[in-house]
């Protein structure tokens, strides 16, 4: 799951260095308008829907993993 993660981060911050421990605040490509579109392509890829709150937590890789297992399990 984190490989897909990834990739899908890579496609919508355009670029192939991604660090595991990205983190929003530490990455200048992550902005705001980033991402929600990063949250739409993780809600078509795998299925899911986030609530607002969930949304607003999701600002790393490993949060962001955790709030998609959390949906899929």
């Amino acid at each position: 799951m984190k490989e897909d993660i990834k990739s899908i981060m890579s496609d919508v911050f355009m670029t192939d260095e991604l660090p595991d421990d990205i983190e929003q605040s530490r990455f200048d490509k992550w902005d705001s308008v980033q991402h929600l579109n990063l949250i739409v392509e993780l809600e078509q890829k795998f299925s899911v829907d986030f609530e607002p709150e969930e949304i607003a937590e999701m600002t790393n890789l490993e949060k962001i993993e955790s709030a998609i297992r959390a949906k899929v399990a």
